[in-house]
């Protein structure tokens, strides 16, 4: 096997995994708060997370000035834009937990998680339970996860970064404070989400 495609086998390999979109916290003015973002990023890599993609939904790109965007990029990350394509690389599904079951299926061999900002190993069990073809295991973790992703796609993705940030907050990680056009959620919302927390013995 030539050079380039043992290093493009090596990082198809590396990519089928759980990648995680880090938040970007902020300090009560507004600003985001760097040292809680390294906390953040040293949790997720501790947590066995090992992709993580810097300025996505989840991190509230579009609410960033340029400057912001680029320190997040400056905190370890280096953005790398390749063509894609199944036969070079592997194929991850992008829209989380509610999908990472059928894309599997489907022959996707990764996918994307916000929830991992607050439960890494959540997601990872259920890469594990997709790699071990024990979808009966993935689908109780698909059930487990299933309200907190519909509270992250309520009203269009307009909680997306909210609900993660808020379950953060709950458990002492940053601040809930968000950007527009995200919002800070209404109380029955977090007490929705400080009832699984609980469950899932994080609170």
């Amino acid at each position: 096997m030539s050079l380039t495609r043992a290093v493009a086998e090596s990082l198809r390999q590396a990519l089928a995994t759980v990648v995680v979109v880090p938040v970007t916290p902020l300090n009560a003015d507004g600003n985001p708060d760097w040292v809680a973002y390294a906390t953040l990023t040293r949790r997720l890599i501790d947590g066995g997370i090992t992709v993580i993609t810097p300025n996505g939904n989840t991190g509230e790109f579009y609410a960033l000035s340029q400057a912001e965007a680029r320190q997040v990029l400056a905190s370890a990350f280096v953005a790398v834009a390749r063509d894609a394509g199944i036969d070079r690389f592997t194929w991850l599904a992008g829209a989380a937990e509610l999908t990472a079951p059928a894309y599997w299926v489907s022959g996707a061999r990764g996918f994307t998680s916000g929830l991992a900002n607050v439960d890494p190993g959540l997601p990872l069990a259920m890469l594990d339970a997709l790699r071990g073809n024990d979808f009966g295991e993935a689908m109780k973790i698909w059930e487990k996860a299933r309200r907190f992703e519909e509270l992250r796609l309520a009203d269009a993705s307009a909680d997306n970064v909210s609900v993660v940030k808020e379950a953060l907050a709950q458990m002492g990680l940053c601040r809930a404070d968000v950007r527009p056009p995200s919002r800070l959620l209404p109380d029955p919302v977090k007490q929705e989400i400080r009832a699984m927390l609980t469950s899932w013995g994080l609170a």
